[in-house]
């Protein structure tokens, strides 16, 4: 049950992001797997630990969870990888491309997630109200599967009281996020940790 709760209180942003949509008429050029900011080929696997704290710092609980590239889907001219176990456990469709990482929502409009070709300090809105800012272009960061140079976006839905933090390192994918001020347990604000541990590219 406490799963349950805290997967739907961390999945918020891509849960409402699959329901929203942004013009976008962009040809996908091709594909540089060390570049890409999550690198898709089908096989590609990455396991994450979670760790869920209450308000006190305290671990609540830790699970895993892995992320898979399971397929592809030819859409108006466009390749899309489908994924499994990003950020939520449907299935959806994803695109590396030169300026970060694409999704296409329900409605086949695609919505730009990442963009890696912000200056570092400039936000840009993602539908519906995400304001999402590029804070590093080489922050490094330490995981159970190991060091890498990452750029570090923010994230923040309309005026919540705290951001989710996303790293990903260019060549190898999402390598660790977070997010304070979720709901954990009965109610009480904590915040939910994910980090890779192991991953398998083809």
């Amino acid at each position: 049950m406490l799963r349950k709760t805290l997967l739907l209180s961390c999945s918020l942003t891509a849960m409402l992001l699959l329901c929203f949509c942004t013009d976008s008429n962009r040809e996908q050029p091709a594909e540089d797997a060390e570049e890409a900011l999550l690198p898709l080929a089908i096989g590609n696997m990455w396991v994450y630990e979670h760790t869920a704290t209450g308000d006190d710092g305290k671990v609540i609980s830790t699970w895993r969870d892995t992320m898979r590239v399971v397929g592809t889907e030819e859409i108006k001219g466009n390749k899309w990888y489908q994924v499994k176990g990003f950020m939520v456990q449907d299935t959806i469709l994803l695109a590396s491309r030169e300026d970060g990482l694409w999704m296409l929502n329900q409605d086949q409009q695609e919505i730009h997630y990442f963009n890696s070709k912000l200056d570092v300090g400039k936000t840009y809105t993602r539908p519906p109200s995400f304001n999402v800012e590029l804070r590093n272009a080489a922050a490094d960061i330490s995981v159970p599967a190991g060091k890498f140079s990452c750029i570090h976006f923010s994230e923040r839905f309309d005026n919540a009281p705290s951001a989710s933090s996303y790293y990903l390192a260019p060549g190898t994918g999402l390598v660790e996020w977070s997010s304070e001020k979720v709901l954990v347990q009965n109610a009480a604000e904590g915040a939910v940790y994910q980090k890779l541990v192991e991953y398998k590219l083809q």
